[in-house]
């Protein structure tokens, strides 16, 4: 009863399993593990994104902020991780399962992602222990014991400065010799825009992966 506890698992279980049982083990981790779960819009505002972006533009958008369909689950995170900050809520974990939207050749691409947002503290001030501020490891941590809970094999993170826009430095997540994801702090520019002070860190894994 005196060791700390600051991150529980699940055992895995037998099997690969269905979709709905895969999404019910993350979705069942995450939240035991203090994290929220968050729904944020496909539609999102192309100022967020350079000119060179592609980008699936709405023909009949309602206004000039919800304008194309997101390329990346980053930017609509940090709108949910900003509106909470500015409420004073500066411990962040959230995670969202989500689609992003790029063009291809049948007209345009869904792929779905598993984000994370960190920021702030692991967990409240205690007599026991000063607040700990989240940081990378963190975030491999909840990463590995993800891939333990569905019986994959542990993933490695190799350094990739260009890993993914938004985050510097950056990593990739590998599985079994397949990239699947990224992590990495968001890029100081980035919080910039957002009007975010405090570090973020930020992970997504390629879900159909």
């Amino acid at each position: 009863n005196a060791i700390p506890t600051h991150i529980r698992i699940s055992p895995a279980l037998d099997g690969a399993g269905d979709a709905e049982s895969v999404r019910a083990r993350v979705s069942g981790y995450l939240p035991a593990n203090g994290f929220f779960e968050i729904f944020t819009n496909s539609i999102t505002h192309s100022g967020y994104y350079p000119e060179s972006q592609p980008l699936i533009r709405l023909r009949n958008s309602l206004s000039s902020e919800l304008d194309v369909m997101r390329p990346s689950m980053v930017e609509t995170g940090l709108e949910a991780v900003a509106y909470n900050l500015n409420r004073r809520q500066e411990d962040i974990l959230f995670f969202e399962l989500g689609k992003t939207y790029l063009p291809g050749d049948a007209g345009y691409r869904e792929t779905r992602k598993l984000a994370l947002y960190l920021s702030g503290h692991k967990e409240p001030e205690g007599w026991q222990h000063a607040p700990a501020a989240v940081d990378i490891y963190l975030v491999k941590g909840h990463l590995e014991n993800i891939f333990s809970v569905l019986g994959l094999p542990a993933p490695s993170f190799q350094e990739a400065p260009a890993a993914l826009r938004r985050l510097g430095p950056a990593m990739t997540v590998v599985s079994a010799g397949k990239t699947i994801g990224a992590a990495g702090a968001v890029d100081e520019a980035t919080r910039g825009q957002f009007k975010i002070k405090q570090p973020v860190f930020y992970a997504e894994l390629d879900w159909d992966a």
